[in-house]
């Protein structure tokens, strides 16, 4: 147990007010400091063939980060751009269902028109989990939490 008593909590007060700016300036930057590393993260070792293989480069893309700041808190994110559906699916697994298709499908040649009839029943494909962001947060975690802490020292010193 850590015990600490303070004598002259009035100054300790002051002090902590007279360097608010300079702290959450600090916290700020260390917080982008570790968004833009847990983006690289991602990008270069879950989406790298650590965890999904790179075949377009299109999610790889897609994942950004951001830091937003309102009176009580600075909020650092990394996501995958919404644009890109699939991202979904392969963080956090679940099925896709594929509606039966019957009819015609009309193919245009040189020749002039061909139609082609296909069809399948429907049917259901299980995708299992394969967390490239929930897990490289919990990869990161204490490094991210370190970073954001000395920034946070630095900004009091």
């Amino acid at each position: 147990m850590i015990t600490a008593q303070v004598e002259n909590a009035a100054q300790v007060e002051a002090y902590l007010e007279s360097r608010y700016g300079i702290l959450v300036g600090n916290i700020r930057r260390g917080m982008t400091a570790q968004m833009v590393g847990l983006q690289g993260y991602v990008v270069a070792q879950k989406l790298s063939g650590q965890v999904l293989k790179n075949r377009t480069g299109t999610l790889r893309r897609s994942i950004a980060w951001d830091v937003s700041q309102d009176e009580s808190k600075i909020l650092g994110i990394v996501y995958a751009d919404p644009s890109v559906p699939y991202g979904p699916i392969h963080e956090y697994g679940g099925e896709i269902r594929v509606p039966e298709v019957s009819g015609k499908l009309m193919v245009f040649e040189r020749d002039g028109q061909t139609i082609f009839t296909r069809k399948h029943k429907a049917y259901t494909v299980t995708m299992p989990e394969r967390s490239f962001m929930r897990s490289s947060l919990e990869d990161r975690q204490d490094e991210i939490v370190r970073g954001i802490t000395a920034e946070a020292v630095k900004g009091l010193a």
